[in-house]
């Protein structure tokens, strides 16, 4: 059964979109074992997140959100996809505090406001990812969302998100939904939405009541004559594996793979997101010495056809690799040291062929090219070459 839907004013200028999270905080609980507050804090913001996953246009884009507010929970992190699934963790998900006067749960103190909102966008239509910084007003998250469309994306917005948390720990319901206005907005229309929504229970009470994202639509566009435009199920997804989780692995380098095999060369790597454990044994890697020259290349790649995109991470050779240039219609050539043009890399391709005949195309485009920490390399011709997280970043 469908859990978020999108809807739209008859004259196309308010925007709906609401979700029923109760299953994605449930899951969430279990997986991460959180205390009541934390339940809240981690539910709340992976709602919110649901929420602006579903406005993106296309769904292989993606959503980070960032919540660092100084406050004893910790870091709290959410990700989600153009779908509207997602996945989040919270540093320390134990932390209880005192309920407040009116007897709602302290979300704002365990998270802290002391801190900013970090919100990254990943457009496969551009080169780069897109990041956006506010403060956190409250850290009780819907203000704190709200906050960052106002004055980040410059869109008028108001989110509302909720948790209840039973007695025992459990998440009775959660939820949420946001409203936004298209420009060309008239003060009345303005007027009659406010109203609206300060007349609307609390997200909490309508859910548990049996209300459902609809019943919220119809309560918070009153007037506004709003029509579904879809309705899809969001869940709680973790993307993790043990094929990817192994790429990670090898992407560490020879002297952090040589350090972990003298230590324990059995070797366990365990996801944030989902806690799924991945068991390695370091001896059966090829001999570590031979990763000396190795490093691992990050390659994202478009059908130029049908839009499909995906990646694959290369093993190549360090010294082979000089400089990528790339061109938008496909891949260019590749450099070595001495400066000769050589069509290496494909053969470094076929290394994850596997992974290559997932896409089951070509020709394809190159987008983007991540290479390891501490390769460093001079830029070629009117390539742009800059530092990305640690990381050196090759535009295409």
């Amino acid at each position: 059964m469908a859990n978020l839907i999108r809807g739209l004013s008859e004259n196309g200028g308010v925007v709906f979109c609401g979700v029923d999270s109760t299953d994605i905080v449930r899951k969430a609980e279990k997986l991460h074992t959180t205390s009541a507050t934390c339940s809240a804090a981690l539910g709340r913001l992976l709602t919110g997140a649901a929420l602006m996953g579903s406005m993106l246009k296309d769904d292989r884009d993606r959503i980070t959100l960032r919540v660092a507010g100084g406050g004893p929970a910790g870091v709290l992190i959410a990700c989600t996809d153009g779908t509207g699934n997602v996945k989040g963790c919270i540093d320390n998900p134990l932390v209880e505090l005192p309920a407040k006067a009116n007897g709602h749960l302290d979300v704002g103190t365990a998270v802290g406001k002391d801190g900013v909102l970090t919100v990254i966008r990943d457009n496969r239509l551009q080169k780069e990812p897109t990041v956006g910084q506010v403060p956190l007003v409250s850290g009780e998250i819907a203000e704190d969302l709200t906050s960052y469309y106002a004055y980040s994306e410059q869109v008028p917005t108001v989110m509302a998100l909720g948790v209840l948390v039973d007695k025992d720990l459990s998440i009775l319901c959660a939820g949420g939904f946001m409203v936004q206005l298209l420009p060309g907005a008239t003060d009345a229309e303005i007027d009659r939405l406010e109203k609206n929504i300060n007349a609307m229970p609390s997200v909490t009470e309508l859910l548990h009541a049996g209300k459902t994202p609809e019943d919220m639509m119809q309560m918070a566009l009153a007037g506004f004559n709003p029509n579904v435009l879809d309705e899809r199920t969001v869940q709680y997804q973790c993307d993790c594996s043990a094929e990817r989780t192994k790429e990670m692995l090898l992407s560490l380098g020879r002297a952090e793979l040589v350090r972990m095999r003298d230590e324990d060369p059995n070797c366990e790597v365990v996801c944030h997101f989902c806690h799924s454990k991945y068991q390695y044994d370091l001896n059966a890697y090829p001999p570590v010495a031979s990763l000396e020259n190795i490093v691992a290349v990050d390659v994202y790649l478009s059908d130029r056809a049908s839009g499909k995109t995906g990646h694959v991470v290369v093993l190549a050779p360090e010294r082979t690799l000089f400089f990528f240039r790339v061109a938008r219609t496909g891949l260019d050539r590749v450099v070595n040291k001495r400066g000769e043009t050589s069509r290496a890399f494909l053969v470094f391709l076929l290394l994850s062929v596997r992974q290559l005949l997932e896409f089951a195309f070509l020709p394809f485009t190159v987008e983007r090219i991540f290479l390891p920490v501490g390769i460093h390399r001079k830029p070629l011709g009117d390539a742009k070459h800059r530092q990305n997280n640690g990381q050196d970043y090759v535009k295409a």
